[in-house]
């Protein structure tokens, strides 16, 4: 009678262990591409910051330096993408005040002294596939710099 139960309960390890084995690799999978997008914006928050610190030192109340700033920016060497790809299509927007309103272009460009940039790329998923139907997730940063004066 003893031997009997044995062998009756001796496939529910198997069992257990699958069903323990694809919950593993679900969640290793999560954890692999929400890691990666966390590095991807860490990364392209990286990138708006310094992008926005230097068209910020670009501003001085005239109106060529507006170009200059937004040049500033597209030629900026910063990479993402663990240092793989130079991020392109970041949004330059300046400002009088650093709440707003913002203008991709004033003109003119006096009193302008905040620039705020802003970029989204696109963060290519592996596993998360298998659960939902998303195939790549956008991850958006945002940098807002300007000059102060010294008083």
């Amino acid at each position: 009678m003893v031997r009997y139960q044995t062998r009756k309960r001796s496939g529910f390890v198997l069992i257990t262990m699958a069903a323990a084995s694809i919950a593993m690799i679900g969640i290793l999978g999560l954890a692999v591409d929400l890691g990666r997008m966390f590095i991807a914006k860490s990364e392209t928050q990286a990138f708006v910051d310094a992008a926005a610190l230097a068209a910020a030192l670009e501003l001085n109340g005239e109106n060529s330096v507006i170009s200059a700033a937004q040049t500033v920016v597209a030629a900026s060497q910063n990479t993402w993408n663990l240092n793989t790809v130079t991020p392109t299509g970041a949004v330059v927007d300046f400002a009088t005040t650093a709440t707003g309103p913002w203008d991709p272009s004033p003109n003119p460009a006096t009193g302008y002294i905040y620039t705020r940039v802003r970029l989204t790329v696109s963060e290519q998923l592996y596993f998360v596939p298998i659960i939902v139907n998303a195939y790549a997730q956008n991850v958006a940063s945002q940098a807002i710099a300007g000059q102060i004066s010294i008083a």
